[in-house]
């Protein structure tokens, strides 16, 4: 009789054997419900928590499936394996289903939901042996729905102080995969909880026609970057947030794609964009080609020269702006510096050759850090782009201090604690998250970040509209239309005749109307060419040679006269003439060494 009592409870679900009276069951499990309270957290296993109605049923199940096998075969063998058959195709079917039914479960489980367990457990004390589907709920698309929060069931005598939830809740977020989050913490009912809800995220793609109407409604001097939750429009003034904008977007992320809308941006605000793109060789710009007013540069000496001439231009501004003031009506310059990690070091070589023959030779380095520390005044601004933007990358720790307007996108941790330090206390919990997702940007301005999504616009509605300035006019300010020549920036835009001196000695860029005289047709040569048709009365002249004496003697260098692409041709006898009358060739009397 003593051994039918163990054999009726494990027949009804119940241990063989009963606790003592001053001991607890291993779970709360009762007939109906499953077991939910860990009372005995190193021995409750799976078989613990279920209720006793299930443990019955799989029990008798069990029990009668096999008496009912073994009686079949009896009875009659041959219809015992036919039954037996479709059992066993049944059962593989029924276990084929509930594999990919449990393997879904078990990825979401493990990804999120035993990872946030395990995080979070032992800074809640929570037993090792409980189940973490009992207090981690965490629904399928949490990640982005503000509707699908992650909860998580605290402790009966939770009660942390303010610092020490945020801890905890920035924990449960950024093992969870939300980025940008929303804690609530439920300290009134029983049981206490924590919730982490997704905050409401930007739209996953903006085109085109979708910033339109912003750009007409922004200020003259603001540029709209994306947008955010809503639809909300993300702007930044060039003239009060920061004249200077620096972009650190791993590739993929959408950096041609956000220069292209800030480039149209101003140039509908009649800027001259001046895009260096000479890394890619202006593949980053294709777009730009033929667009006026919008100038792709796809040389590094180019580039070179172009830099130089911005800056002799921002400092005759300057110079205006102490005698005059600030001058409403002068030209704004735009430049894009594209894929500058790459762009500085080409920049660096190129006057580290220029410098093997003169040592004086200027620096484009020299000139950004000159544009960027000035800017506002001279109405001149800079966009520089590229990826994990470090000191080397923006010409100098204390330029890249300039850019007081941020956007980040694929950026490492150690890249959010080096640009973005501003934002938050410092910790990594409140520097800004990346996003893989192209044209996904955080922007950082003034100790803030924002999520936004920038236009991806370029090979659709831009390449259908540039064409037809008609279709612009009214929404575009006519776009493609030439702006209003009020002063050219560079000296390699201008034609001979169009530039004058400064009474400063720098040159003055206003553009003159000039008569040009019928005369002889000249050889046009390229700098290249021009080195090797003149090696043999100059020995020692190289290309480089003739690109340094352009830069440093511009009002002397003769002017282009044509360009084929981006290439400049020259008049070869003007050359020739100028190095044979250059001060230190003309004082040695018969060398015609151009040294």
């Amino acid at each position: 009789m003593g051994a039918l009592v163990p054999v009726g409870r494990v027949l009804t679900g119940r241990p063989a054997k009963a606790p003592p009276v001053n001991h607890l069951p291993k779970t709360n499990a009762t007939w109906s419900k499953p077991g939910t309270g860990p009372y005995d957290p190193d021995h409750a296993g799976w078989w613990a928590h279920q209720s006793y109605r299930r443990r019955t049923a799989i029990i008798w199940s069990g029990l009668v499936g096999l008496t009912a096998s073994v009686y079949g075969w009896w009875i009659s063998p041959a219809a015992t394996q036919d039954a037996q058959r479709v059992v066993v195709w049944t059962g593989i079917v029924m276990v084929g289903y509930a594999v990919v039914h449990k393997t879904r479960r078990w990825e979401h489980f493990k990804r999120w939901i035993e990872s946030i367990a395990l995080a979070a457990g032992p800074m809640l004390d929570m037993p090792r042996k409980r189940n973490p589907r009992e207090w981690v709920h965490v629904p399928v698309g949490h990640q982005d729905d503000p509707d699908k929060p992650i909860v998580v069931t605290l402790p009966p005598d939770f009660n942390w102080p303010e610092a020490r939830r945020l801890k905890l809740a920035s924990l449960v977020a950024a093992v969870g995969g939300v980025h940008n989050f929303h804690a609530r913490f439920e300290m009134d009912a029983q049981p206490r909880t924590l919730t982490v809800a997704a905050a409401p995220q930007p739209p996953p793609l903006v085109v085109f026609a979708d910033v339109i109407r912003h750009w007409e409604e922004a200020a003259d001097d603001e540029i709209v970057i994306g947008l955010t939750a809503g639809g909300t429009p993300v702007k930044r003034s060039l003239g009060g947030d920061s004249p200077h904008i620096l972009c650190s977007i791993g590739s993929g992320g959408g950096k041609s794609e956000f220069c292209c809308g800030v480039a149209l941006q101003r140039r509908r605000r009649g800027a001259r964009v001046i895009y260096l793109d000479f890394v890619k060789k202006g593949a980053s710009a294709k777009w730009a080609k033929d667009v006026d007013g919008i100038e792709v540069i796809r040389q590094v000496e180019l580039a070179y020269d172009a830099l130089l001439d911005i800056y002799d231009e921002v400092q005759r501004r300057c110079e205006s702006y102490w005698h005059h003031g600030y001058n409403p009506d002068q030209q704004e310059l735009f430049v894009i510096l594209d894929e500058s990690n790459r762009s500085i070091a080409a920049l660096k070589k190129y006057e580290a050759e220029l410098r093997a023959d003169d040592k004086e030779a200027p620096s484009a380095i020299d000139a950004i850090e000159g544009i960027l520390f000035v800017g506002r005044e001279a109405r001149t601004h800079m966009l520089t782009v590229g990826q994990r933007m470090s000191a080397r990358a923006s010409a100098g720790g204390d330029a890249r201090e300039a850019y007081g307007i941020k956007l980040g996108n694929r950026f490492s941790p150690r890249t959010a604690r080096m640009l973005f330090d501003d934002v938050g206390d410092g910790t990594k919990a409140s520097l800004p998250r990346s996003s893989n997702h192209p044209g996904r940007v955080q922007v950082v301005s003034g100790g803030t970040a924002v999520e936004c999504q920038v236009p991806l616009m370029i090979d659709r509605s831009t390449k259908q509209l540039l064409p037809e300035p008609a279709e612009l006019t009214g929404r575009l300010g006519e776009l493609a239309t030439p702006a209003p020549k009020r002063e050219s920036v560079t000296s390699h835009v201008l034609r001979p005749g169009d530039s004058a001196v400064h009474d400063t000695g720098s040159r003055h860029l206003a553009v003159v109307p000039t008569v040009v005289e019928p005369g002889p047709v000249a050889t046009l040569v390229d700098l290249t060419e021009a080195a090797e048709q003149l090696a043999d009365r100059f020995p020692g002249l190289t290309k480089a040679k003739l690109a340094n004496y352009r830069a440093r003697e511009k009002a002397e260098f003769p002017k282009w006269v044509q360009q084929v692409g981006q290439t400049y041709l020259y008049d070869l006898a003007e050359i020739e003439h100028f190095l044979a009358n250059r001060p230190q060739a003309g004082a040695r009397t018969g060398d015609q060494s151009c040294q």
